[in-house]
C-alpha cells in the first residue's frame, strides 16, 4: 500500500511540473527522466487490461503506428474500448505525455466513445493529431510604436490545443498578408521548428490588418491589427497646396494665407514637431533685394497655415522653407497688387465678354524683334489669345494659350512672359501686365476651384457638373434601338434629345428582345455602340496612325458625314456627366485616344512630343534621326507623300529643300500634316459635341493625360501579372537589387500610380484584353548607364530603363517623380 502511494505521489508530483511548467528544457527533462525510470511499470500496468494485444508494448514507444496497424480489426475494437474506459484513459494519461501528447478531457471522452470506430479516430485520439484549425497561436511583436519605412519582425509560435508546439508538415500551406486598403503585403517567412519569423516593410501609414492562414483557414486570434505611424517631415515630399506654376496674387495689406501638406518620405501625411521659427518665407523683387516676410503659424487637419500681410507692391519671387530647406513646389511667382490694380481685375473679370488688353510683342522665344509688333490681348474663362490687327478692321490671330496648367506667366517691370508646355514663348511689354497675370491667375483658380491634384481636380469637376446641371433631374427616358444597326438606330433614337433629355437616365431597349432595363442594358447599349463609333475593327470613322501596329492609340480620320462626330462627342460628354453622379453611374469609353486627339479636345497644340505616342514607328525611323542627325544629304524638301499623293508642308514646299537651319520647323510643320491637318474639322465637331454637356472651362484645368483617365478609365492591374508577363535586359548584381526593389515598391502602389506608370511605360493608361501577356511588345525593363537620376522610358517598345540607387527609398522618389512629372513625352536632346 505504501508502495503504491509512493508512486501516485510521485506521479501527480511530475504530472503537476509537465502542466505548469514554460520552460522546454524542464519538458524534456522530465519526460526524459519518465522514460528511463518509470517505462516499464507504464507498460507493465497497461500490458495487464489489454492482454488481449499480441505484442510487446515496449515497442509501442517507438514504433507505434506500425504496431497497431498490424493487430486484427477486432483487437483494434477492443484496445479502442480499453482506451475510451474512464480508468485506462487515467493510465495512459501519463504514458502519453511522454511523447508530449495530452488526452482530451474526460467528457470529449465519453462523446468519443460512442462515435463508430475506425483507425484514425484512434489515432488522433492517441496521439492528440489534432487538424490545424485547432492550432493556436502566440505572436510576439518586435516593436512597438512602429514607423514606415523601418524593417521590422514578428514572431508566430504555433501551439496545438494541449500548448505543445504545433510544427508545420510539408503539406501545410501558410500564407501571411499585411493589407491596407488595396495594399498588399507578401512578408519573408523564416521557420524555426513551430515558430515563424516574420519580415516586412511598409511604406503607407495607417492600421493595417496582418492576416495569418494555414491551409486557407486563420488561426486563433487572426487577423491582428496594428497601425503604422508617419516618420518626420520630407521636405521632397511635402508641398505646399497650390500650382506653383501659376502665378499666386494677392493685395497688398490684405491676408495672404499659404497651406502646407507636410509629408514624410514615402508621402505619408506627417505633423512636424519643430518651432514656428523653423519656416521662413524669403522675397526677392526685380532688383534682387531680398527680405523675410512675418508671418503666423497654424495647425490644423495635418496641415500647417502659413498666413501673412505684405506691406508692399509689385511682382516678387518667393521662396519659402522649413530648417532652410526649401519644398519642392515652394518657389513662385507673387504678384502683390495696389487696392487700385485689385478693383480694375475684379471689375475685369466679373465681365461676361472678353477682357482686352494693349501691348507690344518684344521677343517670341529667344529671338527679339527689331520692330515691337503692336497687339492686343483677349483673356477669357477658356483662353489668352494675342491678335493684331489687319487694316484696323481684321483680327488676326498669332498665338492661343489656355486657360490651364500648362500655361505660364512670368510677371515682370511692365512686362510678362506667356510660355507654354511646348516652350512656345512670347514676351510682351504692357502698362497692364499686371492686370493680364492677375487675371489669369483668376480665371485659372475659378475654371479648378483652387484644385491641384488630379483627384482634387476630378472631384471638382464632377461637383461642378452636378451643379450645372441639377434643375434636371435624373429620372428614366426609355429609348429602343437596333442591335445590328447600333450606330443609325442609336442617332435616330436620340436626335430630338434636348440637353435635359440627355441628363435623364437611359432605359435601353433592343428591338425584338425582351428585358428591363436596370442599368445592365444602358452599360451594353453604351460599349456596343462606342465599339462601331471608335473601333477600327467596326468602324471607319477612327483608326490607328500606323495600322500594321494594332497596340498604337485611336484616332479620328477624315470621314464624313460630320454630324457622326459630334454625335460621339456627346456619348463621351455624356459618360462623363453619367461618372459625376456617382460610381454607380459610371460608363467609360473602351478605347485609349490618341495623345494628339486629346491635346486638341483641350484646345492645346499638337507637338513633337504626341508623335511619340501616337506615331512610334514614324518617330523613331524619321524625326528622332532628323533632330539628332546631320541631314543635308538626305534630299528632304517640305512636302510629303500619301498614297502616291504628295502634298505640300507649306506653299511650295516639294521645291524647298530641308537643312540643318530649318530643320526644327519641317519636323513642326510634318507634326501637323500628320496629327491635325486632315481631322480638323472632325476634331471641332467632337469638341462641338462634348462642349454641349461638358463646359470647355471645365475640361480645360486637365492634361490629356489626366483627360484619357477621366474618359477611359484606368484598368485593373496585377503587379503578379506583371511578374510573370515581363522581359529583363540586365543580370549584374546591382541590376538584380534594382529590379527587386521594383517589385517591393510597386507592391505598395495605388491603382492610379500603376495607371502612370503603364501610361509613362507604354503611352497608355490602360491594359488590352488580357492584361499584360497580351500586351505587344511585352513589358521591358532594363538597366540603364545611369546612376540615381529619373528612369527613362521609350513608349514604342514599352521599356522602361531603371539606373541604379543607393536605396529603395532614393529608388521609390525618383520613380514616383518620373510617372508624376513625365508623362509629358520627350523632348528630341
Amino acid at each position: 500500500m505504501r508502495s503504491i502511494l509512493t508512486i501516485c505521489v510521485i506521479v501527480t508530483s511530475i504530472w503537476f511540473r509537465l502542466r505548469y511548467a514554460r520552460d522546454n528544457e524542464i519538458r524534456q527533462e522530465l519526460d526524459e527522466w519518465l522514460r528511463e525510470v518509470k517505462m516499464t511499470k507504464y507498460h507493465f500496468i497497461f500490458t495487464r487490461y489489454c492482454k488481449s494485444l499480441p505484442l510487446c508494448l515496449r515497442d509501442f514507444e517507438m514504433n507505434s503506428l506500425e504496431a497497431y496497424y498490424n493487430l486484427t480489426d477486432e483487437e483494434k475494437r477492443r484496445v479502442f474500448e480499453n482506451v475510451m474506459t474512464k480508468r485506462d484513459s487515467v493510465i495512459l494519461k501519463h504514458f502519453i505525455k511522454t511523447r508530449n501528447y495530452l488526452l482530451i478531457s474526460s467528457k470529449a471522452r465519453r462523446n468519443l466513445s460512442s462515435y463508430e470506430f475506425n483507425d484514425q479516430l484512434f489515432i488522433d485520439f492517441l496521439f492528440n493529431d489534432y487538424s490545424t484549425s485547432n492550432v493556436k497561436s502566440k505572436v510576439i511583436f518586435g516593436f512597438t510604436n512602429p514607423v514606415v519605412g523601418e524593417t521590422l519582425s514578428f514572431t508566430i509560435e504555433l501551439l496545438k490545443g494541449n500548448g505543445f508546439a504545433y510544427h508545420l508538415q510539408e503539406h501545410d500551406k501558410i500564407s501571411i498578408d499585411i493589407i491596407l486598403g488595396d495594399i498588399v503585403i507578401s512578408p519573408t517567412q523564416k521557420i524555426h521548428g513551430n515558430t515563424i519569423e516574420v519580415l516586412f516593410s511598409v511604406h503607407r501609414s495607417g492600421s493595417y490588418k496582418i492576416s495569418v492562414m494555414i491551409n486557407n483557414k486563420h488561426i486563433s486570434s487572426s487577423p491582428y491589427y496594428c497601425s503604422f505611424n508617419p516618420k518626420s517631415i520630407n521636405m521632397g515630399k511635402s508641398n505646399l497646396l497650390m500650382n506653383n506654376n501659376i502665378t499666386q496674387v494677392c493685395t497688398v495689406n490684405s491676408l495672404w494665407t499659404i497651406q502646407i501638406q507636410p509629408r514624410d518620405e514615402y508621402g505619408n501625411p506627417c505633423f512636424d514637431d519643430q518651432e514656428n521659427s523653423a519656416y521662413q518665407i524669403e522675397l526677392k523683387n526685380l532688383n534682387g533685394r531680398t527680405e523675410n516676410l512675418s508671418f503666423r503659424v497654424m495647425r490644423k487637419d495635418k496641415l500647417v497655415e502659413l498666413t501673412s500681410r505684405p506691406k508692399i507692391s509689385g511682382p516678387f519671387w518667393v521662396k519659402i522653407s522649413y530648417k532652410s530647406d526649401v519644398f519642392a513646389n515652394g518657389e513662385f511667382w507673387l504678384l502683390v497688387l495696389n487696392h487700385v490694380e485689385s478693383k480694375r481685375v475684379e471689375k475685369d473679370t466679373l465681365k461676361e465678354h472678353n477682357v482686352y488688353y494693349d501691348g507690344k510683342i518684344t521677343k517670341i522665344g529667344d529671338v527679339d524683334l527689331i520692330k515691337p509688333k503692336k497687339i492686343y490681348i483677349s483673356l477669357s474663362h477658356k483662353q489668352l489669345s494675342i491678335k493684331k490687327t489687319k487694316l484696323l478692321l481684321f483680327p488676326i490671330k498669332l498665338f492661343t494659350f489656355r486657360i490651364n496648367s500648362s500655361t505660364r506667366i512670368i510677371p515682370g517691370s511692365n512686362e510678362i512672359v506667356i510660355r507654354d508646355t511646348n516652350e512656345s514663348s512670347v514676351t510682351i511689354k504692357s502698362e497692364n501686365a499686371n492686370y493680364i497675370a492677375a487675371a489669369f491667375t483668376h480665371f485659372y483658380l475659378l475654371n479648378t476651384g483652387g484644385s491641384n491634384t488630379f483627384e482634387e481636380k476630378k472631384c471638382f469637376f464632377h461637383h461642378s457638373l452636378r451643379q450645372q446641371y441639377s434643375k434636371y433631374s435624373h429620372t428614366g427616358i426609355k429609348i429602343s434601338v437596333n442591335r445590328f444597326n447600333i450606330v443609325n438606330s442609336s442617332l435616330k433614337a436620340l436626335k430630338n434629345f434636348s440637353k435635359g433629355d440627355w441628363c435623364k437616365k437611359l432605359e435601353v431597349s433592343f428591338k425584338g428582345e425582351a428585358g428591363i432595363d436596370c442599368g445592365g442594358l444602358q452599360r451594353e447599349w453604351f460599349e456596343l455602340l462606342c465599339n462601331h463609333i471608335f473601333n477600327p475593327e467596326y468602324s471607319v470613322y477612327f483608326n490607328r496612325l500606323e495600322p500594321e501596329n494594332t497596340q498604337t492609340l485611336i484616332h479620328p480620320t477624315d470621314q464624313k458625314p460630320l454630324s457622326i462626330y459630334e454625335f460621339a462627342g456627346r456619348l463621351v460628354g455624356k459618360s462623363l456627366y453619367e461618372a459625376s453622379l456617382g460610381p454607380t453611374y459610371t460608363l467609360y469609353v473602351p478605347i485609349s485616344f490618341t495623345r494628339s486627339f486629346l491635346a486638341m479636345i483641350l484646345g492645346l497644340q499638337v507637338s513633337v512630343s504626341h508623335m511619340e505616342h501616337d506615331c512610334p514607328e514614324l518617330y523613331q525611323t524619321k524625326i528622332k534621326y532628323i533632330a539628332n542627325n546631320y541631314i543635308s544629304d538626305l534630299d528632304l524638301t517640305f512636302s510629303e507623300e500619301v498614297n502616291s499623293t504628295t502634298y505640300d508642308l507649306i506653299a511650295n514646299g516639294r521645291n524647298k529643300s530641308v537643312n540643318e537651319s530649318n530643320k526644327r520647323e519641317y519636323i513642326k510643320l510634318l507634326t501637323y500634316f500628320k496629327l491635325e491637318r486632315f481631322v480638323k474639322s472632325q476634331v471641332e465637331e467632337f469638341i462641338k459635341g462634348i462642349n454641349y454637356l461638358v463646359p470647355d472651362e471645365l475640361l480645360s484645368m486637365f492634361d490629356e493625360n489626366e483627360l484619357e483617365i477621366l474618359i477611359c478609365g484606368s484598368s485593373d492591374y496585377s503587379v503578379a501579372d506583371l511578374k510573370e508577363n515581363h522581359t529583363l535586359n540586365g543580370s549584374s548584381a546591382e541590376f538584380r537589387q534594382t529590379v527587386a526593389w521594383f517589385w517591393t515598391i510597386l507592391s505598395a502602389f495605388t491603382k492610379s500610380e500603376m495607371a502612370r506608370l503603364l501610361q509613362f511605360t507604354t503611352g497608355c493608361s490602360k491594359l488590352p484584353s488580357g492584361g499584360f501577356s497580351n500586351l505587344v511588345p511585352k513589358f521591358q525593363i532594363c538597366a540603364s548607364n545611369s546612376f540615381a537620376v529619373l528612369p527613362t522610358a521609350h513608349t514604342c517598345f514599352n521599356q522602361l530603363c531603371l539606373p541604379g540607387y543607393e536605396s529603395l527609398q532614393q529608388m521609390k522618389h525618383c520613380l514616383t517623380v518620373a510617372i508624376n512629372e513625365g508623362c509629358q513625352g520627350f523632348g528630341l536632346a
